[in-house]
């Protein structure tokens, strides 16, 4: 599975205040194990809306940290942060290399983000360098659906 960025143009749509708007652009993020996969899934999640799929494109993610479900239903309306870190890990010969990776992370603000990401790396083997966090375009993270008896 894989993480991939769907760009979608509504051709109406109603914002927070009740205004009706042209041509609103938004991205979202979906799960999927294909491009062909995450346009089929993008398109059962905004069915019955007015919308045309701009484009999808893999995301460059080594690990979403989202909202766990409460009474069967993820939290709405938390913003999508993407942030950079980058691992130093050894070698069998002791040599130390660094690699960069990206983070997805789906939390009410920046602070919230910050400790998230660090809670969830506390047990990593490797030393870890947060080299920035950054607010998302994405208005939505869309996990895929977990089959029954898959691990």
């Amino acid at each position: 599975m894989a993480w991939y960025k769907c760009k979608v143009i509504f051709v109406e749509k109603i914002d927070e205040n009740g205004e009706r708007k042209e041509d609103v652009k938004e991205q979202y993020a979906v799960e999927a194990v294909s491009v062909t996969d995450a346009a089929t899934i993008i398109q059962e999640h905004l069915e019955g809306f007015n919308f045309s799929l701009e484009e999808v494109t893999k995301m460059q993610i080594k690990e979403a940290f989202l909202q766990q479900p409460a009474n069967g239903f993820r939290p709405d309306g938390y913003p999508i942060f993407i942030a950079k870190l980058a691992l130093t890990t050894a070698n069998d010969y002791g040599i130390e290399k660094k690699q960069n990776f990206h983070y997805m992370i789906e939390e009410r603000t920046f602070e919230d983000t910050y400790l998230r990401l660090k809670d969830e790396m506390k047990g990593s083997v490797s030393d870890i360098e947060i080299i920035s966090i950054s607010l998302s375009p994405i208005v939505e993270a869309i996990e895929a659906e977990k089959k029954e008896g898959a691990a």
